[in-house]
């Protein structure tokens, strides 16, 4: 197995060893009972309202698992409890926002976002990034995604404050888990994933990603997510301000699983679907989630987690399969990219998809494409090394799993 967990800082090695001498571990430390978190958000925010309380279900799994399951060292106990109030005093703000906020007019926005989506590490993020180039359209960053209330308008004062907030949030990450820059770049003023805004239903990836938490990520995955997918319309609402009428450019691999909801509660966006050789990203991803776990829990499995990722892909390829065609006509609003062709030709993928929604893509748009693409360079934080001769896994295996896929959407094996 190629993955190994790297060597934590002095100061991380410390704390966990203070946490773990306690009688009880790091519990006493820093809490995860829901009543007392809920009673902290209050108390902070002088707020009482947390709005809709559909959320208390996915809390109360998502608690109940990390206590059981996701065996926290002291530093992921830390994090976690900060995450969950964090979370729990937005909803009180938000909820105190609405009250005093002006409704949007009616009509302002005909729910028509473009929204990309497809299995993760398969060029989701780069897409993202090169759609938000068009100031036309209204991409949200991960500073505004983690702390929405106050809205501040893009390059405010406020804004770039809440910026440098979520930077130094970031910079923790990194400093506790120096190669995690290397593998996913968390700017605080870039477009960001919709799972942070699903956490704050407490319905989101974002958790599973970062735990090992089976009995939540079941739950997640077998529940209808309408109210959850509803939720996450009204929070970009408040986000984006009632005197924005641009439409929204959104992203998350989440989505792919969740297509007829998403296309309920958004029933004129365009969505475009990211396809690579599966085989190719599921030792990086595998990667990724060991360390995000590793930063959280001395107790990463990694054959367990390269064993249930296999499953899950696999099994997520059938139902990406089942589910577009129990759209029917709706699947004429999904646009299919290939990562070999955005790779090759970003702008010309671009002006492709402009093409089939009647967009024109304008001169500034893609200057600033060119500009965006000539910037990133990959290794620019590091070099992520992985292969899928990591994992352990039969290559003819599993690439007899993706077959059906594969040949449906004309992805290349980039393997042999």
């Amino acid at each position: 197995m190629g993955w190994k967990p790297q060597a934590r800082p002095a100061w991380a090695q410390s704390l966990n060893a203070l946490g773990a001498n306690l009688v009880g571990g790091p519990a006493p430390l820093f809490g995860l009972e829901q009543d007392e978190l809920l009673a902290t958000a209050r108390a902070s925010s002088g707020l009482d309202d947390f709005g809709d309380d559909g959320f208390h279900d996915g809390l109360s799994r998502y608690l109940e698992a990390l206590c059981g399951e996701a065996r926290l060292n002291t530093c992921g106990r830390l994090m976690a409890r900060q995450d969950v109030l964090r979370l729990l005093q937005n909803r009180l703000l938000l909820a105190e926002h609405r009250k005093r906020a002006e409704p949007p007019p009616a009509g302002q926005r005909d729910a028509s976002p473009i929204i990309v989506t497809g299995f993760a590490r398969t060029g989701t993020t780069f897409l993202h990034e090169l759609l938000a180039c068009d100031r036309r359209l209204r991409g949200f960053d991960l500073a505004e995604l983690m702390y929405p209330v106050p809205p501040s308008s893009p390059g405010s004062d406020a804004a770039r404050r809440r910026v440098e907030t979520v930077a130094s949030e970031a910079d923790f990450m990194n400093v506790l888990a120096p190669d995690f820059q290397s593998m996913h770049d968390n700017a605080a003023d870039q477009p960001a994933e919709c799972i942070f805004v699903f956490a704050h239903e407490f319905a989101s990836d974002l958790f599973v990603g970062a735990h090992d938490i089976p009995s939540y990520a079941a739950w997640l995955a077998t529940t209808d997510l309408t109210a959850a997918y509803r939720a996450h319309r009204d929070f970009l609402e408040v986000v984006a301000g009632p005197d924005d009428d641009r439409e929204w450019v959104l992203k998350a691999p989440s989505h792919l699983g969740n297509l007829a909801v998403l296309l309920a509660v958004y029933p004129g966006a365009r969505v475009v679907v990211t396809h690579r050789d599966p085989l190719t990203v599921l030792a990086s991803l595998a990667n990724l989630m060991a360390t995000l776990r590793w930063m959280r829990s001395d107790h990463v499995d990694y054959p367990s987690l390269i064993e249930s990722m296999a499953f899950g892909y696999g099994w997520l390829a059938e139902q990406v399969l089942v589910k577009r065609d129990a759209l029917g006509d709706r699947a004429d609003q999904l646009c299919d990219v290939r990562y070999v062709d955005l790779v090759a030709d970003p702008v010309g993928t671009v002006a492709g998809l402009y093409d089939r929604w009647g967009l024109e893509l304008d001169a500034a748009t893609r200057d600033r494409i060119t500009a965006l693409v000539s910037s990133r360079g990959q290794g620019r934080h590091g070099r992520h090394d992985y292969a899928f001769g990591d994992t352990g896994l039969d290559l003819a295996t599993e690439r007899g799993r993706y077959r059906e896929y594969q040949a449906r959407f004309d992805v290349p094996s980039e393997l042999e």
